[in-house]
Parts: C-alpha cells; sequence; structure tokens
C-alpha cells in the first residue's frame, strides 16, 4: 500500500477536484461564501460531464452504475464526506492513479479529503493513462464570469501556481513558448486571452498596472507599455505550477518560474530581444502573484480596462492625491486594501467622468462589525459601515461587492464597477445626484464602459424605460 498527501494529487489537469472540494466546503459547512454559486458549478459541471449518470468504475471490481441522476451525485458526496469526517479515509477504497500521478478514478474520495485536510489517503498505481479534466474544458462549458471565479479559487488555494502573461508582441509564438516552458518541469495551460482591440489607452493602463502601480510607474515602465501598445494588443493568459512529482515550497516554485522566464525569453531572443523583457511576464513572488489575479481575474476591472480612456495629467494629478490620502488612512486603521472597495463618486473619478469631491468607501463584514454601525468621516474619507442594492435582478452588499465580479481595480485600490454606481444613484440619490447619471449616461454612450453581465444589463433596461416601479 502507498500513501500521499492527497494535496500533493491535486493539479489544474484536473480541475474539477478543485471544484468538488469547494461543494464539500459547503456541504459540510466549511464555507459559506458564494455557496449556491459553487453548489449551481458543481450541479452543472457533472451534468455537462456525465449527464448525470455515473460511467463504470473499470479500476473496481465492482464497476457496475451507481449513479443515475445529479441528486444522486449530491447525496452519494454528502454520504461520503459524513463518512469520512467520522471514519477517516479507509484504506481498502484506495486512489487509483496513473504513474505520472494523474487521476484514473476517486476524484470524490480526494476531494473529501482535501477539504477535510486529511494529511495521507491510500493511493494504487496502475499503467493505465490517466483522465484530465482541465482549463480548456471548463473555459469551453461555463461562463466566463464562473470560469474566472473556478481559476480565481484554486489559484487562491495553491500557492505554488501562477498566471503567466504572453504580449501581442510574441503573439505569433505564443503555442511555442509555452511548450518551452512547460520543457521546464511546469505544467503548463492556457487560461484565455484579453483582447483590449484598438484601446491603446486602456491596454497602457493595463501594462502599467501589472509591471508596478499605475500613477508611480518608472520610465522602464512606460516604455514598455508604448512598446507593447504598437502591436496587437491581446494578452494570452497562462496558468503555471509545478509538475506532480516535484515537491517543494511557494519560493522553491518561484525560483523555478524565474530561471524558466529567463531561460524562455534567450531561446527566442531570435524574434524579439531578450533584454526588452518583453516575450512574457511571470510573477518572482507571491505578492505579485496576488497583485495580478486581482486585475486579471476580475470580469469588472477587464471591462474597465477594455472601455478606458486616459485622464489629463491635472485630473490625474488631482486623483492621485485622493487616492493617496486613501492609502494613508486604510494603513493607520490597520486594514488592508482587500477590505475595501469605493463606490460612489469616487468611482467616477477613477473611470474618468469626473474628479470626485470625496471618497466614499465600503468595508467588509468583518471590519464594519467591529465598527459601530452607520457611517464614519475621516475628512476627505467616509466609510460606509452600511451598504445594500437590492434590485429586481440583483442583491449586493458590502462583502460580494467586494468579490471579483463587481470591482475594478485601480492604483492598486478597488473601485466599484460603474454600473453599480449607476444603479445605487439610480435607486437612492437620483434626486442628490441627476448630473452624475447625465454624466454617467453620457460616457456610456461615448465609450460603453459599461458593457455589462446580462443581470446588469437587464436591471438597467427596466431602469431606464421606466417600466421599473417603486422608486
Amino acid at each position: 500500500m502507498e500513501y500521499r498527501n492527497p494535496k500533493s494529487l491535486l493539479t489544474v489537469n484536473r480541475l474539477d477536484v478543485f471544484l468538488k472540494k469547494l461543494y464539500f466546503d459547503v456541504i459540510g459547512g466549511r464555507r459559506s461564501k458564494n455557496a449556491e454559486l459553487i453548489t449551481a458549478l458543481y450541479r452543472k459541471h457533472i451534468s455537462i460531464r456525465t449527464g448525470g449518470v455515473e460511467p463504470p468504475d473499470l479500476h473496481s471490481q465492482g464497476h457496475h452504475i451507481k449513479k443515475q441522476s445529479v441528486l444522486d451525485y449530491e447525496q452519494s458526496a454528502l454520504k461520503l464526506l459524513q463518512s469520512m469526517e467520522t471514519a477517516g479515509f479507509k484504506n481498502e477504497y484506495a486512489i487509483p492513479i496513473a504513474n505520472d500521478l494523474l487521476l484514473l478514478n476517486g476524484a470524490h474520495r480526494l476531494a473529501a479529503a482535501i477539504s477535510l485536510e486529511l494529511t495521507r489517503v491510500s493511493i494504487s498505481r496502475s499503467p493505465a493513462a490517466g483522465v484530465t479534466w482541465c482549463l480548456d474544458w471548463f473555459s469551453k462549458n461555463f461562463s466566463r464570469n464562473e470560469f474566472l471565479f473556478l481559476l480565481n479559487e484554486y489559484t487562491c488555494f495553491r500557492e505554488n501556481c501562477a498566471p503567466v502573461i504572453l504580449w501581442g508582441i510574441s503573439e505569433d509564438q505564443w503555442d511555442p513558448i509555452a511548450n518551452v516552458l512547460a520543457s521546464k518541469r511546469l505544467l503548463v495551460q492556457r487560461a484565455f486571452e484579453i483582447d483590449l482591440g484598438a484601446n491603446f489607452d486602456g491596454f497602457y493602463l493595463l501594462v502599467h498596472q501589472i509591471y508596478g502601480v499605475a500613477l508611480k510607474a518608472n520610465n522602464d515602465i512606460r516604455r514598455k507599455a508604448i512598446i507593447h501598445g504598437c502591436y496587437s494588443k491581446r494578452i494570452a493568459l497562462l496558468h503555471v505550477e509545478p509538475e506532480p512529482s516535484l515537491d517543494g515550497t511557494p519560493s522553491d516554485f518561484f525560483q523555478s518560474l524565474s530561471n524558466a522566464k529567463a531561460y524562455t525569453r534567450g531561446f527566442f531572443d531570435h524574434a524579439i530581444n531578450k533584454d526588452l523583457y518583453l516575450t512574457l511576464h511571470a510573477p518572482d513572488r507571491l505578492d505579485e502573484k496576488q497583485h495580478m489575479q486581482r486585475l486579471l481575474y476580475s470580469p469588472a476591472s477587464l471591462r474597465f480596462h477594455k472601455n478606458f480612456d486616459y485622464l489629463d495629467d491635472s485630473f490625474r494629478e488631482a486623483l492621485s492625491i485622493l487616492l493617496k490620502n486613501l492609502k494613508h488612512f486604510v494603513h493607520q486603521k490597520g486594514w488592508d486594501l482587500d477590505q475595501i472597495c469605493v463606490v460612489g463618486s469616487g468611482a467616477l473619478g477613477a473611470a474618468g467622468v469626473r474628479l470626485p469631491n470625496d471618497i466614499d468607501i465600503v468595508v467588509d463584514s468583518a471590519l464594519s462589525h467591529a465598527s459601530e454601525s452607520g457611517a464614519t468621516y475621516s475628512g476627505e474619507i467616509d466609510v460606509k459601515l452600511e451598504y445594500s442594492l437590492n434590485t429586481r435582478t440583483l442583491e449586493i452588499n458590502a462583502d460580494n461587492l467586494l468579490g471579483q465580479k463587481y470591482c475594478f481595480i485601480y492604483d492598486g485600490i478597488k473601485f466599484a464597477d460603474l454600473n453599480i454606481v449607476y444603479l445605487y444613484k439610480k435607486i437612492r440619490g437620483a434626486a442628490i445626484d441627476p448630473n452624475d447619471l447625465q454624466l454617467m449616461r453620457k460616457h456610456r454612450k461615448e465609450c460603453r464602459s459599461l458593457r455589462a453581465s446580462r443581470l446588469l444589463r437587464d436591471e438597467l433596461f427596466w431602469l431606464e424605460s421606466g417600466i421599473r416601479r417603486g422608486f
């Protein structure tokens, strides 16, 4: 009998195991955040992949079909989790794996063990070929928002993995670059692409924010942004992690990724001068990886950059002072920037609609519960401890506003998507902010910066057509 830590068997080649792990977290009471979404995605991936009918287990003596519906899968998952919580992992139900450590079966058993934080499971090896369930399947069968949610959750959970950017300047070499990276004992998969079309301003800002803080970028970053902007404004995102057989710390992984990055630049020096550092971009540390996630795995952030109109110098300078003061305020409070989101006119400033007079922020529930109810003021900073937006199709509070779906990143700070700001002002403050509503309507018509999800589009239709009543 052979034993392994179950987390060592979790790879991007079997992303379904991680989704099942999230589902076990929910039904086991260890997670409430995004519980409805996780449950829906679990059901969806089972339904699409199997139609709810369990295929025969050719790696078990009793390989007869048991589950005949998605509900059967859910009931079986709950029984499995309860059994493992009580009795631990039973060695007689070893997880069958191929020699390359890919699963042959037992995805639910592995996922439950990871969810319960077990440190050892029994495995049985086989010369048979393992089964994959990769990023490509999820990107094709899930919506963009669903896919980004799952990818972001996986990347947060697994510290020794990272996004890698392939720039438009090397577009005709994207596949060979990925292959060279993979030759350095890395698992490399194409996650998705970003196409900013002809929007040089949005692309210029995105490059600034990837390499550093937008308002403090040095001349080298400006030079890179300008060079990149002269080529295709398309970006390919790779997901990279160590091969399953390689154990190591996150720092070991980032060192190997840095070495692979340097090797790849040298390999393609004939096409792109390696000294320009334009072939690809990869994080060197965990905090750099997290910064890239916030920028690139957020649907609202991607919409923002795709439709961004660059600010003039005086506007940008005035905005930078406000944001600098906000960062100082947050630091004094002992908070993290990930725990706050700018709403109201502050978000209008980041999008270039108008310069705000002050900054309104909402905070996550952990901070608001530790503070007095209502709002607190500190000069030009207004902390709203209570925030809710309830409409026909949306129910948003501070916590889900702080998520990836409804905010974009500017200067390292989260801002509410302008659709949210528009709806909030439309419902709560039309009598107070008629000028803002007019400016945002104009902004939407000029640059379509409020290209929204279907729910947001539906809500805006009802609001603007006057069909909706009650306010």
